[in-house]
């Protein structure tokens, strides 16, 4: 698998700092900005914890693959990270 050429995460979203209504995703520790979301809605929100939620899904899904690949299935700490992942992206908490 090639090596991570996007922005490290965990990534979060928060609404934007001036007056402009939507959301940023920004990246920890430094907040970096990473994605903004017009829109401060319960789509908004959907989808910034979607993107948000990129680097954590990115992760969960090499991780099950590489054991898949490694003892032909998937391990529970693998299959469990992939729930936690879903769950974020669905707008639960990480």
């Amino acid at each position: 698998m090639s090596p991570r050429k996007h922005t490290p995460g965990p990534w979060y979203f928060a609404p934007r700092m001036n007056m402009q209504s939507g959301l940023m995703i920004y990246a920890q520790p430094h907040g970096v900005t990473v994605a903004a979301v017009p829109h401060n809605d319960s789509t908004g929100r959907a989808d910034a914890a979607l993107i948000a939620a990129a680097p954590d899904l990115l992760e969960a899904a090499r991780a099950a693959a590489k054991s898949h690949m490694m003892y032909g299935k998937v391990m529970q700490r693998d299959i469990d990270a992939l729930i936690n992942a879903i769950h974020k992206a669905q707008g639960g908490a990480a």
